[in-house]
């Protein structure tokens, strides 16, 4: 565990209790201000108010395989949270001695329990999802498939689909009850994409949005803050894995470029948000490396968008994880590849 100050970059080093994987946070160096008054390239490190962060283990997830046997998930599941329940729908499961398959399975979590329950299916096979929640429902974009989930029925329906091509890793979030969904490459073609959309559920429609100005990536983190969304790092081709972070405003509907990520480039990481201390931050945690032969990345970062700043976190116990699920309930970030893990703070 770790205590941080907002107005200091010291750290002390609490006792860590059972199941607990405590790191020392190390600070990164702050960059050189750019040049242009667009864009900043000026990473700081802020602290916030006394507020205690620790990993802990999670109860895993009982997934079981055709033949009532223990499956194993391990990437490219799509999280959400409803209602203060978090839930885990689809990713690859990989059975002893059987090969692997992607899944349908609706799992959802009870923290007062706590326990998983197995709910309704959704009708089709998950890989690479984006997940937002508006109104109490959760909307999943499968390619170009958009699936609707209602918790208090346990149900699923097809709602209007996203009128682009059969999109793979794409990037999304939700603000002010809009959903929206860009960036990814063609599944048919491969081609990058940086078109940007904007789904209405009160209409069941999707309206072209301004496109991405940054480099064409896929499978970048993105998290929403504030009344606005973040795309931070994600891979162009096959070992380009830019640092930018770009923040879009949905209200103008214009992109603007903040501080550089200040971590390693990667892709596939979890993109994730939450209030600490009553200060709403973004968190980016894991995923594919920009370096080439090096293990999968375990650390872990929050952004302040107020001062436009990141801070490093304590890094993922058991090793790195890419393509996870993940979902927020209250002070936890829940993270769901091979193992659950859990960000846990104190305010």
């Amino acid at each position: 565990m770790y205590m941080h100050n907002k107005f200091s970059v010291g750290i002390s080093l609490l006792l860590c209790g059972v199941l607990v994987s405590c790191q020392k946070e190390t600070t990164p160096a702050a960059g050189e201000a750019g040049a242009s008054s667009n864009k900043k390239t000026t990473t700081g490190l802020v602290q916030g108010p006394p507020t205690i962060v620790w990993w802990a283990n999670g109860i895993a997830v009982p997934y079981v395989n055709q033949f009532g046997t223990p499956a194993e998930l391990s990437q490219d599941a799509a999280g959400f949270s409803i209602n203060g329940k978090g839930y885990l729908c689809g990713g690859g499961q990989f059975y002893e001695g059987t090969g692997g398959v992607y899944s349908s399975d609706l799992w959802e979590y009870d923290p007062s329990g706590p326990i998983w329950t197995k709910k309704a299916p959704i009708p089709a096979a998950v890989n690479n999802a984006v997940a937002f929640v508006i109104g109490g429902k959760a909307y999943l974009v499968l390619g170009n498939t958009t699936w609707q989930y209602d918790p208090a029925v346990d149900q699923w329906s097809q709602k209007a689909s996203l009128p682009t091509v059969n999109r793979q890793f794409g990037s999304g979030f939700a603000i002010n009850g809009k959903g929206y969904v860009g960036l990814g490459y063609d599944d048919v073609t491969t081609a990058f994409q940086n078109d940007w959309w904007e789904y209405d559920p009160s209409t069941e429609h999707w309206t072209a949005k301004k496109k991405f100005p940054g480099t064409k990536v896929y499978a970048a983190p993105a998290f929403s803050v504030g009344g606005k969304g973040y795309i931070v790092s994600g891979r162009h081709g096959a070992q380009s894995f830019p640092t930018a972070v770009w923040q879009y405003n949905p209200a103008t509907d214009n992109w603007t470029q903040k501080a550089d990520f200040p971590g390693e480039g990667r892709s596939s990481a979890v993109g994730a948000s939450g209030t600490v201390d009553g200060v709403d931050v973004g968190f980016v945690a894991g995923g594919v490396p920009g370096t080439p032969l090096i293990p999968i990345n375990k650390d872990a970062w929050e952004y302040f968008p107020a001062s436009d700043t990141w801070g490093r976190l304590p890094d993922m116990p058991g090793g790195g994880r890419t393509d996870a699920g993940w979902f927020v309930i209250n002070r936890s970030l829940f993270i769901a590849n091979i193992s659950v893990v859990v960000l846990n703070w104190s305010n």
